[in-house]
């Protein structure tokens, strides 16, 4: 028996995702984004209640994952 079948059989109990019912415009796309792009500044801005040791524990955090994921310590960005 090949792969394929079998990978047919497995994708059926796979959760899948509808095709959109319309093709969003340029305009709602760009609204979309920074929207989505306004609300990641905000939660990076947003200290936690909380976590006052937040700049001690920065220290101790590699660097280089900071700058990929673009987030300070004790955030809600490095919360979730």
């Amino acid at each position: 028996m090949s792969w394929k079948p079998v990978a047919e059989k497995l994708a059926r109990y796979l959760p899948e995702v509808r095709k959109p019912l319309r093709r969003l415009g340029l305009g709602e796309r760009l609204a979309w984004t920074a929207i989505v792009l306004i609300l990641y500044t905000l939660m990076g801005h947003t200290m936690l209640y909380g976590v006052p040791q937040a700049s001690r524990l920065a220290g101790q955090s590699p660097l280089i994952m900071s700058i990929i994921f673009a987030q300070r310590m004790g955030t809600l960005t490095t919360l979730g």
